[in-house]
């Protein structure tokens, strides 16, 4: 409609369709009168999702004291019902998008034990057995397997409230124990730079131990996919005044893979570039980085390669 006469010339089925049941009680003359109104934002805490309104109250100038409360009570009614729909909805699409990956990596496991009980019955036919068809058999059952556990965990894990059982630990230490427990292959290079300066950090250290093995585990398939040669660089280096914190301590994870995409979300869950994988690893990361109070960055680089980096604080709290 462009104007109010059009608005007022609109009928469905004969009648007018900008009339309502109560007209002749609201506006008497059979015009547009405006005598009272009450208004308010339909609003939970910053976030505004539209206005309420009433005007005109049937019989009296104004609207009361107690028409207020009760107006106000009905706005907070309709507000918490509109955010409830919503978070349902919201709800319901991330199971949607849980179901729909959790489908999609077990299948893509799936098609691996496919491939693994075919080559099963060749060998069975076969006259000859020979150990090392059976060895092979054997690691890509082993793998697809470990596949199938690492995602059930990490779809166990995600999304669960952080409870830290946070100790006196050696960070330095740490990260020196996951290196070696990678165990990278002979051409990929690990160079280790650890400031010795840094003091015992109050960590929960199995969940900082997880992340870090997170972080090199996905820099050596990342340059597995590139060949198999490559370096990792990892550094630690006490650092003082970042933010209101005095001191922190800075972790960076540089790898010479093929890097990540320019613009891909690389902490969203269930987003990857691998398809053996769930996406939620490094959302996993970064979900217990900041329940220690630290961040983690994706550092931009010009050249091939990606790097990581963390930054915890020394005296708890946030950063």
């Amino acid at each position: 409609m462009n104007n109010k006469e059009e608005l007022e010339n609109l009928k469905i089925e004969g009648e007018a369709a900008w009339r309502g049941a109560f007209d002749d009680k609201q506006w008497p003359s059979g015009k547009s009168e405006f005598r009272n109104l009450l208004a308010l934002p339909l609003k939970i805490k910053d976030q505004i999702f539209g206005v309420i309104k009433v005007e005109n109250k049937i019989g009296q100038e104004h609207f009361s004291s107690e028409d207020e409360v009760i107006f106000k009570i009905v706005a907070n009614v309709i507000v918490l019902t509109i955010e409830k729909t919503r978070l349902q909805v919201q709800i319901e699409d991330q199971l949607k998008t849980v179901s729909v990956m959790a489908a999609h990596r077990i299948n893509n496991q799936i098609t691996r034990y496919d491939g693994i009980i075919y080559r099963l019955k060749r060998l069975i036919q076969s006259d000859k057995v020979q150990i090392g068809d059976l060895t092979k058999l054997e690691k890509e059952l082993t793998e697809a397997t470990g596949h199938i556990k690492e995602m059930v965990k990490e779809f166990n894990k995600y999304g669960k409230p952080i409870q830290l059982e946070r100790k006196p630990s050696d960070l330095n230490e740490i990260i020196k124990n996951e290196i070696w427990y990678s165990k990278p292959p002979e051409d990929i290079i690990i160079i280790e730079e650890f400031d010795p300066n840094i003091p015992k950090i109050e960590l929960d250290a199995i969940r900082f131990s997880e992340s870090v093995k997170e972080l090199i585990g996905n820099a050596i398939r990342a340059i597995n996919k590139q060949g198999g040669v490559g370096k990792i660089m990892i550094r630690t280096k006490l650092v003082s005044g970042r933010k209101r914190q005095p001191e922190a301590v800075l972790i960076s994870i540089e790898d010479t893979g093929p890097g990540i995409p320019a613009n891909f979300p690389v902490f969203a869950p269930f987003k990857t570039t691998d398809p053996q994988h769930t996406g939620l690893g490094l959302a996993t990361v970064k979900e217990t980085l900041e329940a220690h109070g630290g961040e983690i960055y994706l550092v931009k680089k010009d050249n091939l390669g990606a790097c990581f980096e963390l930054v915890i604080p020394i005296q708890g709290g946030k950063l």
